[in-house]
């Protein structure tokens, strides 16, 4: 039934990147993506394999800060190892589920790994929701755009503060008392009752054996990959020659990582393009110039999903040539 289930997802999944891609070739022009994509110079795409490299580096990085005890090599053996799942089984749950079972004789047992992918994921979510407020109320936006956001962006920035206070325990209980402070405070803190915050934090900290030290080193690092992630941006706009701010691809990353986190096609396939031909299109980006800034990382992924298949299978063998199957 599981099996069922899974192989149905892939499916509707499937064609949901299908649908998508239709509907965003009937936006560009075909002649003008071919030229676009045939005067990319050699070395962008080298440096995007380089950036690729680099962020699931820090990806292992922060795993390993919140895994005490682990082997970082053999978590980034993991990390690697793991990205063609994102073809085979699109979703991050699918990824979590792979690091669990990776690490499942670790003396932390699986109740700590789980802490310690929560809090991983908590952290992430919280850099992500932060950059997305400050781009949301710093950026050049279109004026609708810009007023339709204003109040969605304090949430967000706001919501980014309140979990990272939540993952550092003590902070919580502060910011629960200076929230409470405010009207708007009130109203939301009417909703979080402080042993709820002071609950969490300590099943996030007690359950993994993570350290305040470590959590927060574990936040700079989720920071470090969002930075990461904007200069891939800023490399996309220099290539393709975008005139944009930094305010502005800050925006464009935040928004796109978190429409990324809805698993309604396959590896993201279709969703992303959809995404940044509307993205780019605010600032006055050409659709077919953003689908071929789009479509050019796929070779890239691909190359990443092959590598991480052989290192997976050979991880495999050399498992079953040591157990003596």
């Amino acid at each position: 039934m599981i099996r069922l289930g899974t192989r149905v997802s892939f499916v509707l999944k499937l064609i949901a990147s299908v649908l998508l891609l239709a509907f965003v070739v009937y936006l560009i022009d075909f002649a003008r993506v071919w030229a676009t994509l045939n005067d990319l110079p050699w070395w962008y795409f080298v440096f995007a394999a380089l950036f690729q490299t680099v962020l699931l580096l820090v990806v292992s990085l922060r795993w390993w800060i919140v895994s005490p005890g682990s082997s970082f090599a053999r978590l980034t053996r993991v990390t690697f190892g793991s990205q063609h799942l994102m073809f085979l089984f699109p979703s991050s749950v699918t990824l979590d589920a792979v690091r669990l079972w990776s690490v499942r004789s670790d003396p932390s047992g699986i109740a700590g790994n789980i802490g310690a992918i929560l809090s991983d994921k908590i952290a992430g979510l919280a850099a992500m929701l932060i950059c997305f407020g400050i781009s949301g109320l710093i950026a050049d936006l279109p004026s609708d755009l810009n007023l339709l956001l204003q109040q969605p962006a304090l949430f967000s920035l706001a919501g980014g503060i309140i979990m990272v206070a939540v993952l550092m325990f003590d902070a919580g209980q502060q910011a629960y008392k200076c929230m409470s402070r405010s009207h708007l405070g009130r109203a939301i803190a009417s909703k979080i009752p402080s042993r709820i915050i002071d609950l969490s934090s300590k099943a996030l900290l007690a359950g993994s054996g993570i350290s305040r030290t470590r959590m927060l080193v574990n936040v700079c690092a989720a920071i470090l990959y969002q930075l990461l992630v904007i200069c891939g941006y800023w490399l996309m706009a220099l290539v393709f020659d975008f005139q944009m701010s930094i305010s502005q691809m800050l925006f464009i990353s935040s928004f796109m990582q978190i429409v990324m986190l809805f698993p309604v096609s396959v590896a993201g396939i279709g969703l992303k393009d959809v995404s940044l031909v509307y993205a780019l299109g605010l600032f006055g980006v050409e659709s077919s110039v953003a689908f071929s800034a789009s479509i050019s990382g796929y070779p890239i992924s691909v190359a990443f999903a092959i590598f991480g298949w052989m290192l997976s299978s050979k991880n495999i063998n050399q498992r079953d040539n040591t157990l003596g199957l």
